[in-house]
């Protein structure tokens, strides 16, 4: 009989271990699962904060490309005034020359009135003389 009782109180103890082992599992995957909750919820801000600073980037990127065309664009002119050439110089060129105002305007790159407005004066300037048109 003492060793039917010893029996019993292993299986009882086996039983107690096995029932204390599945609580503290069940702990431990509860555990585990809120922090799973915690870093997929840090996961997303840190995305979202990627996104928005990539996006910035993006936009400051674009913008930057834009200020260095414009820029680009601004030198090459600077450098035409700074070389003596414009475009109403070459228009006025080519003016004296007897060009056809439609050939002024694509060459040069200015607009009908503005050629209009060189050839009217250039006109005026052959008409009077050099000396009386610029007062």
């Amino acid at each position: 009989m003492d060793a039917l009782l010893g029996n019993v109180l292993q299986i009882n103890l086996l039983g107690f271990l096995a029932g204390f082992g599945t609580v503290i599992g069940a702990w431990a995957l509860y555990r585990i699962r809120l922090m799973d909750v915690r870093v997929q919820s840090e996961l997303e801000r840190v995305r979202m904060e990627l996104s928005s600073t990539s996006n910035g980037s993006l936009g400051i990127g674009k913008r930057l490309l834009e200020v260095e065309k414009k820029l680009q664009g601004k030198l090459a002119i600077q450098e035409e005034i700074e070389q003596g050439y414009s475009p109403y110089t070459k228009a006025t060129q080519m003016l004296g020359e007897g060009s056809d105002l439609s050939d002024v305007i694509k060459t040069c790159g200015i607009s009908r009135p503005e050629a209009e407005l060189m050839q009217l004066m250039h006109r005026q300037m052959k008409r009077c003389g050099p000396t009386q048109g610029r007062k």
